[in-house]
This record gives structure tokens, sequence and C-alpha cells, in this order.
């Protein structure tokens, strides 16, 4: 709950930024914000209660998929969400059904969802050595392999229009397979409907790993290898992270990363075309005392770059189209330019970005590390280099942090200065060790 306690204040301190304004394309449904952060499936959400939209007017078209995690009980509900599958909406079930012949009563739905009306609730409350077998090929691509010495299961049978059905698995009592219902299913009426995913396999519980096992299975395979919606879902790298994106200028986007106790290495893709930018050239900074952290060049309306993060690490990075904090201009008029080195503060290696204009092409480019004291620690000799910027990782000049004698170089306050003919520029650096 802490955790949930201190995400929940990094977020209102973005909500607080008037240009912040994050649009997740997921939504949720049964559950607590702190449940569906526990589940690990999501890298952005918005979270509503059964009685909220069962009451009130809610825009469910804005999201791409809708997932439902827990019983519901009002028609006004299920006709809601009937209809934005209707429109081209997915929805993705892990809960009860209706019995063939339910009981109306207060708080409990006599209206079906729509493959609910093809068929009925054959068994729930199942105990025992159970067995869940996936195969490809399947629509989802999944392969997947349970067993369980205890499980709870709400099957479907159908009745009619077989061809809307597509069973996913295999479900095993005792060693024998069930055959009378389908435990977990894909459902679409035609072409111009979302996808219905039903998983019955496992009742919500809060303290059930096993359930969020599977959910994370079937959902997961359901959003990225059937809807293709890598921006709104966690691969397994990234699982227990989650990752806001946001517009916050004409030519700038916000991500926010807060992570869970594992430490994580991933590359993080950003969907340009979801917020309208076009293909090129993005300089991504570390928001924390605006670090440069690197360039990198989009491909098919994909920005893609590695991210590390610790254990409860917190992350906000900040793409743009353009070097933040120098005026463009400047750069251009320029002989030579030296950017603040990245990471800074560093603790093994960073790196200097630098560019060169025409007149100083092919001319002998030198880096000087300077202690507090004057004194040089190390000298980079980069040879002669053309015109040009020296931005990234593999063109940027790269201090390991060692002196001239491959010694480690104690922590402190350290002067970089680019040298190019009879001229030279000089900035600051913080070593930590």
């Amino acid at each position: 709950m802490e955790d949930f306690e201190y995400l929940n204040s990094i977020n209102q301190d973005l909500m607080g930024m008037t240009e912040f304004t994050p649009e997740p394309k997921i939504l949720v449904i049964g559950l607590l914000p702190a449940g569906a952060y526990r589940i690990g499936l999501f890298k952005e959400y918005d979270t509503v209660s059964e009685d909220f939209l069962a009451i009130r007017d809610f825009d469910l078209a804005q999201y791409d998929i809708i997932f439902v995690f827990d019983e519901v009980h009002y028609n006004e509900v299920v006709v809601k969400l009937n209809n934005y599958v209707s429109a081209g909406g997915n929805l993705a079930l892990a809960t009860t059904l209706l019995p063939e012949s339910p009981q109306v009563e207060y708080g409990y739905r006599d209206v079906r969802f729509l493959f609910e009306e093809c068929g009925y609730r054959t068994e729930y409350g199942i105990s025992g050595i159970t067995t869940i077998e996936v195969e490809k090929p399947n629509t989802l691509d999944l392969e997947f392999s349970y067993v369980d010495s205890s499980f709870q299961s709400a099957t479907f049978e159908v009745t009619q229009n077989p061809d809307y059905f597509e069973p996913i698995g295999k479900y095993y009592l005792g060693g024998m397979e069930y055959t009378d219902g389908y435990p977990s299913f894909l459902y679409r009426e035609n072409p111009g409907h979302g996808w219905i995913l039903y998983n019955g396999y496992v009742r919500y519980d809060h303290s059930h790993e096993q359930a969020m096992l599977i959910w994370n299975t079937f959902f997961r395979a359901f959003a990225l290898h059937l809807l293709n919606k890598p921006e709104c879902i966690s691969t397994e790298e990234q699982k227990g992270t989650l990752i806001t994106p946001a517009v916050i200028g004409e030519d700038e986007l916000l991500i926010g990363m807060v992570n869970d106790t594992v430490a994580k290495t991933f590359t993080y893709t950003l969907s340009l075309d979801r917020f309208g930018f076009s293909d090129g050239t993005y300089f991504v900074y570390l928001w924390d005392g605006m670090q440069f952290y690197g360039e990198f060049t989009s491909s098919e309306g994909n920005l893609l770059f590695p991210v590390d993060l610790l254990p409860n690490d917190v992350k906000l990075f900040l793409v743009s189209d353009h070097l933040l904090g120098i005026d463009v201009d400047d750069v251009t008029k320029a002989e030579f330019f030296l950017f603040q080195n990245y990471p800074n503060p560093f603790y093994s290696g960073t790196w200097i970005p630098y560019s060169i204009e025409d007149a100083h092409k092919e001319e002998r480019v030198i880096i000087k590390i300077y202690d507090i004291t004057g004194r040089i620690v190390r000298e980079l000799n980069l040879g002669k280099q053309g015109s040009g910027t020296y931005i990234s990782k593999d063109r940027a000049a790269y201090w390991d942090g060692r002196s001239s004698y491959y010694r480690e170089v104690a922590s402190g306050v350290y002067f970089y200065k680019l040298i190019i003919g009879d001229q030279s520029r000089t900035r600051k650096m913080v070593l930590l060790r």
C-alpha cells in the first residue's frame, strides 16, 4: 500500500502540470487502482467502479480495451459494454456468467452480454486437480500449461451461432477432458464489431497469485498479439512498471515510469503516431536536472530507446524534436559547440556530446578532463573529425572515469574542455562513486 500511495503522489504532481494530459487507452472495471497496479499487466490505465458506470454518462469510446475483473451486477453496465463492443471496442472479461434462468434480484442483472445470447453457464465452483492446456495455433498465438489442486471456473455452453466463438485451450478434471462448455473463448459477431475475450478459469480473488498469472497470460496475448496494442500493455520484461506518456507541448512528450520492487532493463517503444508526431530524430532527456539521455531516430511511427530501472525507481523522460536549453540558431552559428555530458552526475562513465561546423572540419579534436584544482586528469585525443553533431552514444566522446594511468578517480567535481584548433569550450560535471 505504501508503494501505491507514493505512486499516487507522483501522479498528483504530474496532473498538477497544466499541460500534462495523459490519455490512457485501457479502462479497468471492478478493481481499485492499487489492485490494477498489483496485477502488473498494464502500462497505463483508468479505473472506474461498476456503480459509477451504471449511473453516470461515461465515454467508453475513448478506450481501445476494457477489462472487467469482477462480477457485473447492473443491467445498465451490460448495456453500455454491449454497445461499446458493437461499435468496435474490445472487451476482456474475468467474471461470472448468468445461469440459464437467472433470478432477478436487487443489484443482480438479467440483461445478457452479447455472447450469452448464444448459450448459458454450465459450471461454476469446480474443485479438484485441474489442468489448462493451450496449444498453438490459435488466434491469440498463445501456448500455456497450468495445473492447480483447487480450482474455480465458469464454463459456457454454446447452443447457437458457434461460428462466432473460438475456444482457447482445453480443460481437464482429474486427467479427463471437460467438454461441457468453454472455460475461455474469443467471440466476435462480425468484422465491424470488437472482440470479446472471456476467461472463466479463475474467479477473482485479491490474494490469488495463480489467478493473476492466468489473467496476465491470456489478457497480454489478447492485447499484444490479437489487438496489437503494445503502448497499453506491458511486455514480460516491463511487467510491474507503470508507463504513462503525455503531450506537454507542441513538439514535446513527457513519459513517466514507476517501477515495482524488481530491477528491469528493457527497450521502450513510444508510439509517435498515437500523439500525431512524425518520424525523425528525437532528443531524450531525464527530467531530473534535464540531463541529456540520448539521440534516437524513429522508424515506422515508433521511437525506441533503452531503459534501466532500479527497484522502486521513478523516472521522467522528456522527448523533444529539438535540443533543449540551447538556442538552435546559436548552435548553427557557432563554429563548434560543447553540450552537457550525460548522465550527470555519473557513477562510472559518461558521454560528452559536441558539434563541429564546416569552419573546423578535419581539425584535430581534443577533450581534456580537469579536477577541481586544475590538474589534468585525462586527455581524450579524438583525432580529425568532419563537421556534424556528435551527440548519440555511438558518436559522442566517452570518459570512463579513469585517469591517464587508467586508475579510477575519486568522486567530485570535474571540468571537461573541448579544444579545436586555438579555440575551446568548457563545462562542469560531477562524478559519484
